[in-house]
């Protein structure tokens, strides 16, 4: 429940609540999706410098935990900042 007097988003808004989620999760999962299929293409250079990957398994772990966040909830600003930071930081 919102605030005593608050005014209900309606259904519009509900729906593109929802969009937006299945849209970012969409995203996401391509992303990963994306970066594995990459790892496989080049696994001859990542099997010869492991330490390569800690990138790319920062970028699937993180992906794979905001799609699980965005199964329940709506994605905020804080969510979307540490999205980036972690995608910028990780170097994919």
């Amino acid at each position: 429940m919102g605030k005593a007097g608050a005014v209900s988003p309606g259904p519009a808004m509900t729906v593109l609540g929802v969009m937006i989620v299945w849209i970012a999760a969409i995203v996401r999962g391509m992303a990963v999706g994306y970066v594995v299929v990459q790892v496989l293409i080049w696994h001859a250079f990542c099997l010869a410098r492991p330490w390569t990957l800690w990138g790319p398994a920062v970028a699937v772990a993180w992906g794979c935990g905001a799609i699980a966040y965005l199964r329940h909830h709506l994605p905020r600003w804080p969510l979307v900042c540490a999205d980036t930071a972690a995608y910028a930081s990780s170097g994919v």
